[in-house]
């Protein structure tokens, strides 16, 4: 089976040729693994050269039918021979599908149409929501957690919230005095908590919300943030020719912000589904509290790396106890995730520095950036894009249908192809205290 793939003109398209028998039924299911994305709501599929087709054939027309039904798309077939008709109507298929007789009028009839150059300025399309106060609300300091000056001690319970969102640095357990060494990142999506164990094995732990209020469960940690109120605006970004990195994204958002919100003070927490072109990342691989501990006994900084993207700081124990991925991974796949991002400038002008200090590392003359972001996202396969969902709906469902490869703190040059982010500004920083 000779498979031939293209998007130039708009949809997916495979045009194929040779035998659809078991062997190229199995050589094109790996090529729609391989091409679908998660955008994906139309295939056409050019069977001009299929001489041969059996049920193994018909199954794979079925799979993808399911999959583009659920995202409310269509399949379409061109060029269809005698032979395969026969079949393919005895299947019952032909009723379900959009048949042509040429591969230009199945494009000509695609409701997929090749975007333009999206500039920077105005990659989004914004759609206004609500208004209110937004509380962010914040267990821990993660600059005291970057100094070293932590200890076991410093881990706090953290009584479940149905519904929440939040990023941090924790660990979930059946006896909380004995999970602190695992403690790494982790995220909570609308009451389900993703967390990455921090015992170098990259393995992400899902705990659904159900488990959590069963109450056998211990949910701790030494930092968290999380956000009361409601997202005030969704911003939409697709059809992008040329992905665009995260850092991007917080630099259009700033500016989303301070034309919308005129008393914005620097500060958002979002939720995000976007598609990926390239993850990077930074994630907690050994304890925290032991590298803390073996600092203050020592009284000496943590030993310094660096890379071409990122320059740590010299007394900065996250950098220390993570690993910075800096090859793109998961191409294809889809980010569900929150966090919040911090306009450093804008925030000094309305938030005192201690309640900053707590939720950002402040610059230095060695590490001058003005931006803080601490995102993270829960890398998942075989989620459909569906744009007429909330995020609410968005994220739940996939939660339940989609499947997790990973969870990861994102990096700004992360890239992405399509994103929906919904917004909180945030109106002011509320410490809480760990129970």
């Amino acid at each position: 089976m000779d498979i031939s793939i293209q998007r130039s003109e708009g949809p997916l398209t495979l045009i194929l040729s040779g035998r659809m028998d078991g062997f190229g039924a199995q050589q094109v299911a790996e090529a729609i693994r391989n091409d679908l994305r998660e955008s994906d709501r139309e295939i056409i599929f050019d069977l001009g050269g299929v001489d041969y087709i059996s049920s193994a054939g018909l199954r794979v027309f079925q799979e993808v039918y399911r999959k583009i039904h659920e995202r409310k798309g269509t399949v379409s077939l061109c060029q269809v021979g005698e032979f395969t008709q026969k079949v393919l109507k005895m299947g019952g298929f032909l009723q379900a599908f959009q048949i042509y007789p040429t591969l230009h009028e199945a494009l000509t009839h695609s409701s997929t149409r090749p975007a333009g150059n999206a500039e920077t300025n105005g990659i989004f399309t914004a759609t206004h929501l609500t208004t209110g106060p937004v509380h962010l609300k914040v267990r821990g300091n993660i600059s005291r957690v970057a100094a070293g000056e932590v200890m076991v001690q410093d881990f706090m319970k953290i009584p479940y919230e149905k519904g929440r969102y939040s990023v941090g640095i924790g660990a979930i357990g059946t006896d909380g005095s004995t999970i602190s060494d695992l403690a790494g990142e982790m995220m909570d999506l609308s009451g389900s908590v993703i967390w990455v164990p921090a015992d170098g094995n990259k393995t992400p732990d899902f705990i659904t919300s159900d488990i959590i209020e069963a109450g056998d469960l211990i949910q701790s940690g030494l930092f968290q943030v999380s956000y009361d109120g409601s997202m005030h605006a969704v911003l939409t970004i697709e059809n992008l020719i040329k992905p665009v990195s995260l850092q991007t994204l917080y630099e259009e958002i700033f500016r989303f912000a301070e034309k919308t919100w005129p008393s914005w003070g620097g500060i958002c927490f979002v939720t995000f589904q976007a598609g990926i072109e390239g993850v990077c990342s930074s994630d907690i691989t050994s304890s925290l509290v032991r590298a803390a501990e073996k600092k203050q006994s020592e009284g000496t900084r943590p030993e310094e790396h660096k890379s071409l993207y990122y320059i740590p700081r010299k007394d900065n124990l996250l950098d220390t106890v993570s690993v910075d991925v800096l090859d793109p991974q998961y191409r294809g796949e889809t980010l569900l995730g929150c966090g919040y991002i911090v306009d450093i400038p804008k925030s000094r002008e309305k938030f005192p520095e201690d309640l900053l200090k707590r939720i950002t590392l402040l610059p230095t003359p060695s590490h001058p950036s003005q931006l803080y972001a601490h995102l993270c996202g829960a890398v998942m396969h075989d989620i459909p894009w569906n744009p007429e969902s909330d995020m609410e709906a968005r994220i739940t469902d996939g939660l339940l249908k989609g499947s997790l490869l990973a969870m990861h703190r994102l990096l700004g040059v992360t890239m992405i192809r399509r994103a929906t982010i919904a917004i909180a500004p945030v109106t002011d920083i509320i410490p809480v205290q760990g129970s």
